[in-house]
């Protein structure tokens, strides 16, 4: 396994999968049209111009008009306040799918390439951006999917599944990689965490899910790749419901972590062990340097 910077990657001729851009615009049109969309509803309904013309109407047709109820004003400053924070970070996400770093992993004639940062910015020269593996040193591959749950109110839970492509590598050291991948989850900035090291042996790729969508799909990557390693039957981790799980809570802590999710992390420490947010902060900034 070869750590290589932005300088000692070559172009490849072989499969190329990334982020796709077409479901991407399609879903931040998506999410812009209905925040954008809402704040204008919202805003003409609370309109008194409106509101009055709505009001005569009803009356010159005979409708019985029991009183006119306001909109409050707050609540479509309130969905402009949203959109105004979400809508950027959305087509920040968008935009970055058609730099040139996009493409997760290539499956060349000379090996495998991942690329640890593919919706980021090139980095300064000498950051390490991506890994080369002969395909010797990759003892098996297989489809993994991870499913798990986070808080997200008071009597409800948010349900996440995420598809990945598990690499199980012969006899090759991937404590080197440790750090790579933790400056790549720092310098993402909330951006998707492509690539993590769940064990020793074991390099993952985020493929679908969890902000993450990969084309081409698995199967024909795993199709591509079962002409030069062995491909064995997909395996699944299935967590416990965040209320019950108390034996796997830690690594539920570190699975967050892995794949660049300090926010719910911190939320699912601050419900689950009643610690303040400061407290939940400090021991994710010391976790951080060991997954």
């Amino acid at each position: 396994m070869k750590l290589l910077s932005g300088e000692g990657l070559v172009q490849g001729t072989g499969l190329c999968c990334r982020q796709s851009r077409l479901r991407g615009v399609i879903g931040a049109l998506l999410v812009c049209a209905f925040l954008i969309g809402a704040v204008f509803l919202v805003r003409r309904s609370a309109s008194p111009v409106l509101r009055g013309s709505l009001y005569q109407d009803r009356a010159r047709r005979g409708i019985a008009v029991s009183g006119q109820r306001e909109v409050p004003q707050y609540l479509w400053i309130g969905f402009a306040v949203v959109g105004a924070l979400v809508v950027p970070l959305v087509l920040r996400d968008t935009f970055a799918k058609f730099r040139s770093t996009n493409w997760v992993l290539r499956v060349d004639p000379d090996g495998l390439w991942i690329n640890l940062r593919p919706l980021q910015r090139h980095p300064a020269a000498g950051t390490a951006t991506a890994i080369h593996l002969k395909y010797a040193e990759i003892a098996r591959a297989h489809r993994h999917v991870d499913t798990w749950s986070v808080p997200s109110s008071e009597a409800r839970s948010t349900h996440y599944k995420l598809e990945s492509l598990d690499l199980h590598l012969a006899s090759v050291d991937t404590r080197p990689l440790l750090p790579a991948l933790i400056e790549a989850r720092t310098a993402g900035k909330g951006l998707p965490t492509s690539v993590a090291v769940p064990a020793p042996d074991v390099i993952r790729v985020a493929w679908r899910g969890y902000g993450h969508d990969i084309v081409p799909a698995l199967g024909p990557v795993l199709a591509e790749l079962g002409t030069r390693v062995k491909v064995t039957d997909p395996t699944s981790t299935d967590r416990p419901e965040w209320r019950e799980c108390d034996a796997e809570f830690e690594e539920q802590i570190a699975h967050l972590i892995r794949w660049g999710d300090p926010v719910e992390a911190s939320g699912l420490l601050m419900r689950r062990c009643g610690w303040s947010a400061t407290e939940a902060h400090k021991h994710l900034e010391e976790l951080k340097t060991r997954v």
